[in-house]
């Protein structure tokens, strides 16, 4: 038996069947505190974060992935996703809750176990956005969605991705919001990285994304993901903060080498 917190702030106690059920659905390593390697699993790259998470599940797959989700939202559990543990906030592992870790999957690996079909991508110029941060907007709609078996589970994707921007403020300050992820191994997120990329010109003040992962007539994943940017203003930079210290070294960037780049 484990006790997990919930997203309600309360406790969940999971038995030790519905435990071994999931773990029996899961082809990764689940881990619980108490075993060998949950000290292990549960440090990122802080050191000052210290957080104990009920269980952690490291995915070997996306249909593990899948699994995870069922198991937490069946339960209304707390849920952190990790993926190279480099967030300074330490937002990969969560206190009592489950930890769904992401950190050896690949698109490589990825791309191997699903299969796509009807893929489908649509760009829309939604007119006008109205006034955000006192600079008027541009209103932009990505739409991708596809059919998708994985493990030979049928489902069926559906992402939007909303954008509204501004060609007042330069396009260069925009890279740390609009960084080309390059290919992921899934031709309709390619499709739709791409897409955005072309259609999306200027400052994006705001984007929304949402994603939807149905099975039959349920939904079995929804997320929605919102960036606003505030305070925009322009002010002088002195150049010796852009100088990069004598003994600092360039290692390999944690996201290509996540991407298989």
């Amino acid at each position: 038996m484990v006790e997990l917190r919930t997203l309600k702030d309360t406790t969940a106690t999971i038995s030790d069947e519905v435990l071994a059920a999931f773990k029996t659905s899961f082809s990764g390593r689940v881990i619980a505190p108490g075993d060998d390697a949950y000290d292990v699993a549960r440090k990122v790259w802080n050191s000052l974060i210290d957080r104990r998470p009920g269980l952690i599940a490291q995915a070997r797959g996306l249909a593990d992935v899948v699994a995870a989700t069922v198991f937490a939202r069946t339960h209304g559990l707390l849920v952190s996703v990790r993926g190279g543990g480099h967030n300074v906030s330490g937002s990969a592992v969560c206190d009592g809750g489950i930890v769904i870790d992401l950190s050896s999957l690949n698109a490589a690996a990825l791309a191997g176990m699903v299969k796509m079909s009807n893929e489908k991508v649509n760009v829309r110029d939604a007119g006008n956005g109205g006034t955000i941060e006192g600079y008027a907007t541009q209103h932009k709609v990505v739409t991708a969605s596809a059919d998708m078996n994985i493990s030979a589970q049928p489902m069926h994707l559906e992402v939007t991705m909303e954008s509204w921007t501004t060609d007042k403020v330069p396009t260069d300050a925009a890279s740390f919001l609009q960084r080309r992820l390059g290919s992921t191994g899934f031709p309709m997120l390619d499709k739709l990285i791409a897409a955005q990329s072309e259609a999306v010109k200027g400052f994006p003040l705001r984007q929304v994304t949402r994603m939807k992962v149905g099975q039959g007539a349920g939904s079995l994943i929804e997320m929605t993901s919102t960036t606003n940017v505030t305070n925009v203003r322009k002010t002088n930079v002195a150049p010796s903060l852009f100088v990069v210290p004598a003994d600092y070294k360039k290692i390999a960037s944690p996201v290509e080498k996540m991407m298989g780049q």
